[in-house]
Order: structure tokens, then sequence, then C-alpha cells
């Protein structure tokens, strides 16, 4: 439960919060939310990679052949579905690499920290 003085406490740190001013920082702001996308609502980001979704989207639909609403709707979820499925490919590669550079690093401190001077 919380005291009396921390909700207080909340409502005044709550009133100096303004959130970001600058035109910059209310972009980044806007991407909060967004890591991996995985669970985004929609499956592009609309400046990033919408040509390429577009075409691999056609590619998927016309492998597919779609005979009614159902099934091209099915379609076009799996071109989703398969577009993530690309998307945490990318990103889990891109975490393992930046985690081997950041281990290198730390490690390379290490190592010049025992160095006998």
């Amino acid at each position: 439960m919380t005291s009396f003085r921390q909700t207080e406490g909340n409502r005044c740190n709550a009133r100096l919060s303004t959130g970001p001013v600058t035109e910059e920082g209310k972009r980044r702001s806007r991407q909060n939310p967004v890591r991996h996308g995985l669970t985004a609502e929609t499956v592009i980001d609309a400046l990033k990679d919408a040509e390429d979704y577009a075409a691999f989207e056609m590619a998927v639909t016309a492998e597919c052949d779609a005979q009614s609403a159902v099934e091209r709707e099915l379609v076009l979820r799996m071109a989703s579905l398969l577009w993530r499925l690309r998307r945490a490919r990318r990103s889990s590669c891109l975490l393992v690499r930046e985690s081997t550079a950041c281990l290198q690093w730390v490690n390379a401190i290490l190592c010049a920290k025992r160095k006998p001077s």
C-alpha cells in the first residue's frame, strides 16, 4: 500500500515531468514502444522498408494463388508473420554481434588492468 507521503511525492514529481521538448526528442519518444517489432500493429516502419515489404507480400501472394477472401487473408497473415520472423532473425544476429563486441571491450579493459606496469 502506498503511503500518503509517497502519493503526494508522486503527484509533485508528475507535475514536473513535461516530456520531450525538442522535435528530435518527441520523435525519439514516439519510438519508445518499438523494440523488435514482433508485436507491432503494423509490420513495417512507414519510412523504413515499405517497398521491400510490398514486394515480399506480392511474391508470397502470387506464390499461394489465393482463391477466396479467407485464403487471401490467410496468405497476407502468413506474409506478415514471415516478415516478422526475418526481422527477429536480424535482431538476434545484431544482438549477438553487439554482445560479443561489448564482451571483447570489457575483456580488453580487464586484461589491460591486469598487466603489470
